[in-house]
């Protein structure tokens, strides 16, 4: 799949509040584009959730 999908799927997911979605579609949007700039934001942003989330990445 293209990366964009997982990136949407990201933001419903956020939205929703279910962060262990959205941070393995952040993953898998980074394992997916092969724009170097575009990866680290995406790992970026899953680290970021993580940190945020409540219980880590569950």
């Amino acid at each position: 799949g293209h990366y964009r999908l997982d990136a949407v799927r990201v933001h419903l997911r956020e939205m929703e509040g279910d962060h262990a979605a959205a941070i393995a579609h952040y993953r898998a949007a980074a394992s997916r584009t092969t724009s170097i700039p575009e990866r680290n934001y995406h790992v970026d942003k899953a680290a970021r959730l993580a940190v945020r989330s409540p219980m880590g990445e569950a």
